[in-house]
């Protein structure tokens, strides 16, 4: 099995990966945008679908969730045999999905918060980005700073 000995996420997604993956190829281009990954990287993620491999969830960096990862902190992609991280993307879209389905995240929405402010930062003039930039930036030292509080 691809998956043996893979670590799961903690904690696990309240979304499965159907109701993401029709969440995302509902949308206009079959793609998510303005999402930030637990790092506070923003990134974008499709639904696509191939005869080959089925449906699948394309990332940044050629990085893909597949039904059987959704779940686990990383995929049966690549050589290594421990695969590549998704649990990044994956916590952000599970939010995402939760906040779709009227649900409330489960870590209060931490990251999808970030995003949507990010989101607006885009098509706000010049002379109010800085400001959010600087906001964006404390909401991340908040979010480390109380991470680390918590270990």
């Amino acid at each position: 099995m691809p998956h043996d000995n893979r670590r799961l996420m903690q904690p696990q997604p309240v979304c499965s990966f159907a109701q993401v993956f029709s969440a995302i190829w509902s949308r206009p281009q079959k793609m998510v945008t303005g999402l930030m990954t637990t790092g506070g990287v923003d990134f974008e993620a499709e639904a696509r679908h191939s005869q080959r491999v089925g449906s699948f969830i394309a990332l940044p960096h050629n990085n893909r969730i597949y039904p059987c990862c959704w779940g686990n902190t990383t995929n049966h992609m690549g050589k290594r045999e421990e695969g590549q991280r998704i649990g990044q993307y994956a916590r952000p879209l599970d939010e995402w999905c939760q906040e779709l389905l009227g649900q409330v995240p489960s870590d209060a929405g931490k990251y999808t918060v970030i995003g949507a402010a990010a989101r607006r930062t885009a098509s706000m003039s010049r002379r109010v980005r800085p400001t959010l930039r600087r906001w964006l930036s404390e909401a991340r030292l908040v979010h480390r700073r109380s991470k680390e509080a918590c270990t």
